[in-house]
């Protein structure tokens, strides 16, 4: 296994980790309610927008961390690589 490979597979498991305890959390939870039903959730205090909000950015962090990984194992990204 060549070592950009091993790096590869180590965040991997750390981002797997971090999803994990995320779902598993207060937070994750309000996320799963405000996917089921944002109205109820907003009724019962909870600020949907903020969450909205983090959950963007948490998401465009994991896609850009898989980026920077997809983009050192292939050495040159170009626009006919996808």
């Amino acid at each position: 296994m060549s070592h950009v490979a091993s790096f590869v597979l180590f965040f991997l498991v750390i981002l797997m980790g971090v999803c994990h305890r995320l779902v598993h959390s207060l937070i994750g939870k309000t996320f799963i309610a405000i996917s089921y039903q944002e109205n109820l959730t907003e009724s019962l205090g909870v600020n949907t927008m903020s969450r909205k909000l983090l959950s963007f950015t948490l998401s465009a962090m994991m896609a850009g961390i898989a980026g920077a990984l997809y983009a050192s194992y292939n050495v040159v990204i170009s626009p006919e690589v996808a």
